[in-house]
């Protein structure tokens, strides 16, 4: 692939069927879709399926902190 990056558009790169997890599901739910599918965030998702927000592998490491 001999593109340039400034010359790629998202759609070339983003991925067609994401792995979601839904906006009621519990944190462990979260961490454990990001271990088993080895990703490093998830969009989460209303009943409806709309993105709602986005969870990622830094949002748990942040709320694994002592205060």
């Amino acid at each position: 692939m001999s593109t340039a990056v400034t010359d790629l558009r998202v759609a070339e790169l983003m991925t067609i069927d994401p792995v979601v997890v839904s906006d009621d599901a519990t944190v462990e739910d979260a961490e454990g879709l990001l271990r088993r599918n080895r990703i490093t965030g998830l969009p989460v998702v209303d009943i409806a399926r709309r993105l709602v927000g986005v969870i990622s592998q830094s949002d748990l490491l942040y709320l694994a902190m002592p205060t």
